[in-house]
């Protein structure tokens, strides 16, 4: 089962510089990918971001969000004089069109492709590796009635199921973690309902209308079996009136959902904004162990047994480690070579990376072992990189960073999207 559609193209353009260092960082292969399709031999370029990048024994897997739009569809200048031309044009731009679809491919080695499916008007939010030959990818419809859950062959790219899972209103994939005996947690947030009118018949509730909460978002976790079927789905309680920022799940021997949220008091006819975090830990049959309201950090990290909660401080990182109960365990400040302006956190392959952007424009990486002390950096001079980051290693060893960029050189035209992949030492 594939959904490989012939409509576009990933133009890549690679770069070998294995004799290249930029500041401390050694570029030993540099890759860019963009959105190409051609009609009537016109080139158009679509938009392009990355949404997650997992390692496999022999190479990597990518996942991106695409989409593109053709200036000329709805053109009706030919509709009276050629109308055989205006349709069959038409039937063109339509079928090339993509509100938003996902891509998710496999690279080599030596960075380039062995195979690529798409999924046309699917959006690809979360990949995570399952075992040794297949990982899970997950997103949703775009037209939100529906999230979808698949696994996937990572040597061949077949999909061995796809399953489609209606949860709430207007769903979407906010967190994909494997448990140890292979069943998959999936972190969904939507809206929730809010009724208008309630009124008892006959000892009976009756609602009448109800709303779309523009502030309230509904979190609930989906258990779901090796072969794709739903265990059982849990609602998490959140904070009414909120609207959540971001989340993370992560499991062990529980489920643990961090949240944080901004939630709107309507008080003397002003709105005031709070903003709040909520921990939850639940257990494999999704009853709640615990829940715990914990400061605002500015990176998380789910990690074995506990969480990491980060913040910038000039020149340093402040790192708190807590346990699974939410207790102080540790705590250190990381001193880094440039300041950070923005910041994420991943432990890959025993150790945690610190990466972001600095104050001078540069990407900064950092390897901190399993104490929290800085073992090594690296300084990427570059100002192409300016967003969803990603960061992980390849089968030889090396670090593989992975970002959005933009080319613009004429102002009256739109900025042209493309990913940038650089593998270095």
């Amino acid at each position: 089962m594939k959904y490989l559609i012939g409509l576009f193209f990933l133009l890549q353009l690679t770069h070998f510089g294995y004799c290249q260092t930029d500041s401390r960082i050694n570029i030993i292969k540099d890759t860019n990918y963009l959105y190409v399709d051609t009609i009537n031999n016109k080139i158009y370029f679509g938009h392009i971001r990355p949404t997650g990048l997992v390692k496999t024994y022999n190479g990597n897997i990518v996942s991106t969000e695409f989409s593109i739009y053709f200036p000329e569809f709805g053109d009706i200048t030919y509709l009276k004089t050629d109308s055989q031309r205006f349709f069959i044009d038409q039937k063109k731009y339509y079928l090339r069109t993509h509100v938003s679809s996902g891509s998710i491919f496999k690279l080599n080695n030596q960075l380039t492709k062995d195979w690529e499916v798409i999924l046309k008007e699917k959006r690809v939010t979360h990949i995570q590796n399952y075992d040794s030959i297949s990982f899970i990818a997950a997103g949703e419809r775009t037209d939100q009635k529906r999230i979808w859950v698949a696994k996937i062959n990572s040597l061949d790219g077949n999909i061995l199921w796809f399953k489609e899972l209606k949860v709430k209103l207007h769903p979407q994939i906010a967190g994909l973690s494997i448990a140890a005996n292979k069943v998959i947690i999936v972190l969904t947030e939507s809206k929730r309902l809010i009724p208008l009118s309630i009124s008892k018949t006959f000892g009976r509730l009756k609602v009448s209308f109800f709303k779309e909460g523009g502030r309230n978002t509904r979190l609930s976790i989906l258990n779901i079996k090796d072969n794709g079927k739903l265990n059982w789905n849990k609602n998490i309680h959140m904070v009414k009136k909120c609207e959540i920022w971001d989340e993370e799940i992560a499991v062990d021997s529980n489920i643990r959902v961090i949240s944080l949220y901004c939630y709107i008091n309507h008080l003397n006819e002003t709105f005031k904004p709070s903003i709040g975090n909520l921990n939850f830990v639940f257990d494999m049959k999704g009853n709640e162990v615990a829940h715990q309201r914990t400061n605002i950090p500015e990176l998380y990290l789910a990690n074995i047994n506990g969480w990491i909660f980060g913040s910038r401080r000039n020149d340093t990182v402040h790192i708190v480690k807590y346990d699974a109960g939410m207790k102080n365990v540790f705590m250190v400040d990381v001193k880094t070579p440039q300041h950070f302006t923005t910041v994420s956190m991943k432990f890959i392959d025993d150790s945690y990376y610190l990466f972001g952007h600095t104050d001078i424009h540069d990407l900064l990486i950092c390897k901190l072992d399993k104490s929290f002390h800085l073992t090594s950096s690296w300084t990427y001079k570059t100002r192409e990189m300016v967003s969803d980051l990603q960061l992980t290693t390849s089968p030889t060893g090396h670090l593989i960073i992975m970002g959005k960029c933009y080319i613009s050189h004429e102002v009256e035209k739109p900025p042209k999207e493309y990913i940038n992949l650089v593998e270095f030492n």
